[in-house]
């Protein structure tokens, strides 16, 4: 299923690098995430210990705008984790909580602008712009508390869609922003994402999940 999607954007991504006439230079760029989320229940943003470690693996293509500022166009594979859990109301329990796992894979396209300082060896940079992101696959578990009884466990593929059946949306969207260093053929940046998709999908006048991604990677230049 991921093939299907990664393929031909990664195809269009190298085509796209070798039309003559444009100065444009292709990327395959690697890291690490640390994914969060902002989780809200009736207005309320509620605290979350939901750190989770993944990793993105792509391809970019660097298009020059004037001297100094770049268009960047990327596909990427990334694995982003969902953490989160809230107080059920108490409806003749007296203690009852759900907590939700979700470890998800995405096809992002990230687009941004990126400005160069030097025209030395060393390039330092900034960059911003926003993501696409379509949902792939991945894992979903559920855990149910009631009375303080022992928990009920559900875990099963994760099902993406809008309706109240599914587990979460498939479809993110948000803005981004990073800075790094150019080193000859070699790029390293630390960079952030924040989701501006409501994740959730049960009572959206309730809930919001809104996805939050640090990512540290490292990129080699194959052309100039």
């Amino acid at each position: 299923m991921a093939c299907a999607y990664l393929t031909p954007l990664f195809a269009f991504v190298l085509l796209l690098s070798q039309a003559p006439g444009y100065g444009q230079s292709l990327t395959i760029r690697a890291g690490g995430n640390q994914t969060a989320t902002r989780f809200f229940s009736n207005g309320t943003e509620l605290a979350i210990d939901d750190v989770h470690l993944g990793f993105h693996l792509g391809a970019e293509l660097e298009m020059p705008i004037t001297e100094a500022t770049r268009l960047m166009l990327g596909c990427y594979r990334v694995t982003k984790g969902y953490h989160f859990g809230y107080r059920l109301p108490s409806v003749g329990f007296d203690n009852a909580s759900i907590a939700q796992k979700f470890n998800l894979r995405w096809l992002e396209v990230p687009f941004r602008v990126r400005a160069y300082f030097s025209n030395g060896t060393v390039k330092p940079f900034a960059e911003a712009g926003g993501f696409a992101a379509i949902g792939l696959g991945g894992s979903y578990e559920e855990r149910i508390v009631l009375n303080n009884d022992a928990p009920s466990v559900i875990s099963r593929d994760v099902a993406f869609g809008t309706s109240s059946s599914d587990d979460i949306r498939g479809v993110d969207a948000g803005l981004m922003a990073s800075a790094g260093v150019r080193l000859g053929h070699f790029d390293l940046a630390l960079g952030f994402h924040s989701g501006q998709v409501n994740l959730t999908t049960v009572n959206q006048g309730t809930f919001k999940l809104y996805s939050q991604m640090w990512t540290l990677s490292i990129a080699y230049v194959l052309s100039p």
